[in-house]
């Protein structure tokens, strides 16, 4: 009967939230640094593309006056040497350098290391341990939310930003390397999930983040780099369709005309929540109207069909109440806060954040996507 109840309370999430968006069964995935700008146009992508590690691991540590990288994918700045590979190096020394580079999770384990003939690919293999995985997680087994892989190698937030960072942190100690591929087994429970492969190349990077390969001698540049996916993996992160940096005519598409206009915010009111949309003159030659800022205020409880998070594996009760304490556990710490908001970046850009107000009691108020300067420091 619990069961059952759940579903069905959770059984219009299928209709809206996933509309458009395939399942997340595919093989193979795009990476941080290939599709970060694939939030800037007007759909996101139609293939599924995730991240990991829903543990609250993200406990900030300064790096520097401008900088605050998360401990759990910071590689010391001075044991980079370490991470020296060559044709000489054997497959035991190859586990034993990967096995010092930041967690990706942990219920994902590293498993073999290949080194191409010529150095300049290196293949990495993990595997993912069932019991592990599903203790992640902020529901139970028997009770998967319709809309959600049961696996959360592909509704977490911080796997892919981490295998970016690893493949980064190798590409910058190593000339030779190319290429950085990554595979990840699957277990038999979840068998509707096929194994994940990942292929990471320096020319991404660099057309990404612009050169790279001073890096190696200057530790302002390299902590730079490191914070660049020092974030939640936003390419799964939409509401109906609609990013940051989508263009006026694909809000009206997905929305039609917005019940009210108040300078720049177009709102769409419900029985359930307001949802406002900020648009503004992009920085394009073009000078279209795109979207800036995207908040939801529920009116009563936290309606599933409108809750985006949900595509990152974070639920609200089954109340429809979502606490701060459940946030900062699943999330970690966020990267900026004021007295009533947590701010947590994503990945689609410098100045895109996902957020949280809270009222009173801690518990969320209005939720949303915003893309815009804000102070870099807790506060």
């Amino acid at each position: 009967m619990k069961k059952k109840l759940f579903t069905l309370f959770l059984l219009s999430f299928l209709i809206s939230s996933l509309s458009g968006c395939q399942s997340s069964k595919d093989s193979n995935t795009s990476s941080v640094a290939q599709e970060s700008e694939s939030l800037s146009k007007q759909e996101p992508s139609k293939e599924e593309k995730t991240t990991a590690s829903s543990e609250s691991d993200l406990t900030q540590a300064s790096v520097d006056d401008k900088l605050s990288i998360s401990e759990s994918i910071y590689f010391p700045y001075e044991n980079l040497n370490e991470l020296t590979i060559n044709e000489k190096t054997d497959k035991d020394s190859l586990k034993n350098i990967i096995s010092k580079l930041p967690e990706i999770a942990e219920y994902i384990q590293l498993s073999d290391v290949e080194l191409s003939n010529d150095s300049s690919t290196i293949t990495i293999k993990y595997d993912e341990f069932y019991e592990g995985a599903i203790a992640s997680r902020l529901y139970d087994i028997d009770l998967t939310p319709p809309g959600i892989d049961e696996n959360p190698l592909y509704s977490s937030p911080y796997i892919f930003p981490r295998l970016d960072n690893n493949a980064l942190l190798l590409i910058i100690a190593n000339d030779s390397i190319s290429y950085v591929n990554y595979e990840i087994s699957v277990p038999e429970e979840f068998f509707d999930s096929k194994p994940l492969t990942l292929e990471l190349a320096r020319e991404n990077f660099t057309k990404h983040l612009g050169d790279i390969s001073d890096a190696r001698e200057d530790k302002s540049l390299y902590d730079i780099l490191l914070d660049h996916d020092n974030a939640i993996f936003a390419n799964r992160i939409h509401l109906n369709g609609v990013v940051l940096g989508s263009e006026e005519e694909v809000l009206i598409k997905r929305y039609k005309e917005p019940n009210e206009k108040n300078g720049n915010n177009y709102i769409y009111l419900s029985e359930d929540s307001t949802i406002t949309f900020r648009l503004e003159k992009g920085k394009t030659e073009d000078n279209l109207l795109t979207v800036t800022k995207i908040s939801v205020r529920p009116l009563k409880k936290i309606i599933y069909e409108q809750f985006f998070p949900l595509s990152i594996g974070l639920l609200p009760e089954q109340n429809g109440d979502l606490s701060k304490s459940r946030v900062v556990g699943y999330l970690g710490e966020p990267r900026i806060k004021t007295s009533d908001t947590y701010y947590y970046r994503l990945t689609s850009g410098l100045s895109d954040y996902l957020y949280f107000t809270y009222d009173d009691n801690e518990n969320v108020i209005e939720y949303g996507m915003v893309r815009e300067e804000l102070a870099s420091k807790n506060h």
